[in-house]
């Protein structure tokens, strides 16, 4: 279930949702509108009336997903989790460093080395650009975050 409210402020308070314990996420602010994502079945606690006046279910439409997903931190860092593991996987678990990388690209190595190398980067740019492309398609924000890449054996 995707909420969504108005943060409002007065001389001393910023009034924001309560959430139930350990059981919501804040996903983005988009045009003032502040979108939380909790579980199904979660109940709100009582809400300050500066929240409950504002505070409203959301249907999510395909457009609305993209950008709740394109503003969400927690999507941004799943993306960049996903593409530091690939250059993880290209530099040290398949022992391709940068300068190594560089060595093949200036034709130091023979094309036997290069070859081998440059297959195994493109099926890693190949899963990560899989996984991103799950993430940031029509689906849920909850299947987004739980995308996980199959890496390519070395």
């Amino acid at each position: 279930m995707i909420y969504r409210y108005k943060k409002t402020k007065d001389e001393y308070t910023t009034y924001t949702l309560i959430q139930p314990e350990d059981q919501g996420l804040e996903l983005s602010t988009i045009d003032d509108w502040t979108y939380v994502m909790l579980p199904d079945g979660a109940v709100l606690p009582e809400q300050p009336s500066q929240v409950q006046d504002t505070l409203e279910l959301v249907e999510v439409t395909p457009e609305l997903n993209i950008q709740i997903k394109t503003e969400c931190p927690a999507i941004a860092f799943k993306l960049n989790r996903i593409r530091a593991e690939a250059t993880r996987q290209i530099e040290e678990v398949a022992g391709y460093p940068q300068w190594f990388q560089n060595n093949v690209a200036n034709g130091i190595y023979p094309s036997a080395v290069g070859d081998a190398m440059k297959a195994y980067i493109a099926n890693v740019i190949t899963e990560s650009n899989r996984c991103e492309d799950l993430i940031m398609s029509d689906k849920n924000i909850n299947e987004a975050l739980e995308v996980i890449p199959a890496w390519p054996e070395v």
